[in-house]
């Protein structure tokens, strides 16, 4: 049984107790306690220890006491001290109502720590737990930290106990812990500049997963992942194809004998993300496996090393048959911080590192190799044992590598990143690429195993928001977990699309759209705005993501609009009811420059301005669009029309140059302009009435 578990049991023999005891309370301070009030008790241990409910895995080593000369408010906080070997807990429950939104905030101080500490919420009712969501785990720090988080209780709850979780040695101290309901329905409120550009995005579009797939089988996924713009593709977690014990199971066989080798499955994936137009991002070692028969250091590292340097050499410079793919980004193991991956310690892996990463360049000092494939960067004894090896011994180190998941704010992915981004500067690697290989904001009952959070609006909310953050972030690849996968997949095995797929499909077609625009009114806690535009001010994007807010809709005002155009758009959601659906149609111009839209997060909207009409001609376009734009196989009008009128429809190239024409009567016939046996491109529509006047649309036809 785990810690946490124990402290469960524990708390159970408390909750009958307490929950009479907060109800006596509840009954008292209603109406404050709901709307306005901190519903954690002795919130800064003012007044002792209880109701919080302590608890440590030795019995004794831990000391919980109260510090009267560190706090963050008031005059004392709680204070963990725990030996090396020893874990502990601090937990309250607290009741709460499903459907609800709660602000989460406390304050946190650390050092001498050499693990982490993990808070954390499990969610419950009174017979199983509904599921698991973190906040953001931390190791050492210099002064007292904030972290803040919005979390909407899921409808099968109706209580939640408050967990921090200290593993390992450390000094940890805790002050002012809040949760309040959110009632707050006003309208969040942006601002878009569109004739402001801000840089350039960074296209953080990489996955983990086996690859897109090819032709010959039925469910491939070469569309969705050209769609998404998939950069790197990272070979983890399948093993059939991309694990060492596959490539080379007899561990006893001479690794310069190419017969040892297993290529067949490996060369058919990597040549599938490559003829899709990815990269091959090559993670070296196992994949997750239940059995745990390869989670064990390697018992000849130096051959486990050679093994590495020959899979090299076989899809780079043909050895055994072999490519010439000039894959580049190579990452030794996978998450040895945890016994699911490795037995061994952090000496053990540090010595793997070395010998690999030192016969790799070796062989080619143009390569890039990473480590440590952390699956928690707080890990202070492993990571700081890593860091002063490599600045110690000057170990080959390209880019650093973590994982990172289960936030339910995404904000913090961006100050873990950052976090790291410091550490490695203080070591003096100041020139190390930050990579988080694997990412997910999923919440997940590890009791039940019932997901919440994964494939759903929320997820897809929080993937764009995550993005969004990094842009202002020093990351370098950023790769989703994963690409297809039953639970955790943008698409699944069945090639359709899954929320968070969408949502990032929406990111891409903004970041390929144009350059970055300035835009304001976002926060950091889940609710988001970017924008994209081009220098000629005809073409916009904006995507609009709340994962988490009370508010009853948006409002976009934007600025810096070419006086002479109005600009038509549209408005795709990913919210409850719809699956990147058209919900919204409309027109903004200088004159009047702002959309209001009633919507209820979690949700993404992605804005589409995706043509201009001429303002001479307003009294034709009435707010006239033309849609979809990208279409397929086909495009018709939307807005208020004369349906007496005949228009002249024309179908032109950039160059001028007539590809259709269409002339209909808008009372007799349908509004439904075939586009089929028509090359991809951009082309322009031109709409003419009888009174001489002219509308001109811009369309891509894909």
């Amino acid at each position: 049984m785990s810690g946490s578990d124990i402290l469960l049991a524990s708390i159970e023999k408390f909750k009958s107790f307490y929950m009479k005891k907060f109800l006596f309370l509840f009954f008292i301070w209603q109406t404050p306690l709901l709307f306005a009030q901190n519903l954690v008790q002795n919130f800064g241990f003012e007044n002792g220890i209880n109701p919080w409910i302590i608890f440590s895995s030795s019995g004794s080593a831990t000391i919980f006491s109260f510090d009267n000369s560190e706090y963050h408010s008031g005059t004392t906080s709680l204070l963990m001290l725990n030996t090396p070997a020893d874990s502990s807990y601090l937990a309250q429950i607290v009741p709460v109502v499903a459907g609800h939104r709660y602000l989460c905030d406390f304050w946190v101080k650390a050092d001498s720590m050499e693990h982490y500490m993990l808070p954390f919420v499990k969610f419950r009712n009174d017979t199983l737990s509904v599921y698991d969501t973190y906040f953001c785990p931390n190791g050492n720090t210099q002064d007292w930290q904030r972290i803040v988080s919005r979390i909407i209780v899921p409808d099968n709850a109706d209580n939640m106990v408050f967990f921090f979780a200290l593993f390992g040695k450390g000094n940890f101290r805790i002050d002012d812990i809040s949760l309040v309901e959110i009632t707050d329905t006003t309208y969040n409120s942006f601002t878009v500049q569109a004739d402001q550009f801000n840089g350039s995005f960074k296209k953080l579009f990489s996955a983990n997963g086996i690859g897109p797939g090819n032709q010959l089988q039925p469910f491939n996924h070469i569309q969705k992942f050209q769609e998404l713009g998939v950069d790197y593709m990272r070979t983890h977690d399948f093993q059939t194809a991309f694990d060492h014990s596959v490539i080379f199971p007899d561990t006893t066989a001479d690794p310069m004998n190419p017969t040892a080798y297993n290529f067949h499955t490996t060369d058919s994936c990597i040549a599938d993300i490559i003829n899709a137009g990815g990269k091959v991002y090559f993670r070296f070692g196992q994949s997750y496996d239940p059995t745990h028969t390869h989670n064990n250091p390697p018992l000849n590292m130096e051959k486990w090393a050679q093994v590495c340097v020959q899979i090299i050499k076989h899809f780079n410079d043909g050895w055994n048959n072999g490519f010439n793919y000039n894959i580049s980004d190579f990452e030794i193991w996978n998450e040895p911080d945890i016994t699911d991956f490795w037995t061994g310690t952090a000496e053990d892996y540090i010595r793997l590192y070395r010998i690999t990463s030192t016969k790799i360049k070796s062989y080619n000092p143009l390569l890039k190799v990473g480590g440590p494939v952390v699956s928690n960067v707080y890990n202070e004894s492993f990571i700081n044992s890593f860091i002063d090896s490599v600045s110690t011994y000057n170990l080959p180190l390209d880019f650093f590598v973590y994982h990172l998941y289960y936030l339910y704010n995404p904000y913090y992915f961006k100050v873990v990143n950052e976090y790291v981004r410091n550490k490695l500067d203080s070591a003096g690697l100041t020139n190390i690429e930050l990579i988080n290989s694997e990412w997910n904001s999923y919440m997940v009952s590890f009791e039940t195993y019932n997901e919440w959070g994964m494939d759903d609006p929320l997820n897809a909310a929080s993937a764009a928001g995550a993005l969004v953050y990094m842009q202002e972030s020093t990351i370098g690849k950023f790769f989703r977990y994963a690409f297809d996968n039953y639970w955790f997949g943008m698409v699944n095995w069945y090639d359709q699309w899954r929320y968070s797929g969408l949502s990032m499909r929406a990111l891409r077609q903004l970041m390929d759209n144009g350059q970055k625009l300035f835009v304001s009114g976002g926060d950091t806690l889940g609710t988001v705005i970017i924008a994209s535009g081009s220098p000629s001010n005809d073409e916009m994007q904006l995507v609009v993501a709340d994962n988490s807010s009370t508010a009853n809709g948006y409002t976009i005002h934007i600025q810096g609009l070419d006086p002479t155009y109005v600009y038509p758009y549209q408005i795709y959601r990913i919210d409850a009811t719809h699956k990147y659906f058209l919900v919204e149609t409309g027109t903004v111009s200088q004159i009047s420059a702002d959309i209001t839209i009633p919507v209820k997060s979690p949700f993404t909207d992605h804005v589409i301005f995706d043509c201009l009409v001429s303002s001479s001609n307003l009294s034709l376009s009435n707010n006239l669009i033309i849609y979809p734009n990208p279409c397929y196989k086909s495009f018709s009008f939307a807005g208020k029309m004369n349906y007496n009128e005949y228009l002249n429809v024309e179908l032109s190239d950039v160059s001028g140059r007539i590809i259709r024409v269409w002339e209909i009567n808008m009372r007799h016939q349908n509004n439904i302009f075939s586009v089929e046996g028509i090359s991809p491109s951009v082309y322009f529509v031109k709409i003419n009435n009888a009174d001489g006047k002219q509308i001109v649309f811009k369309l891509a036809i894909n």
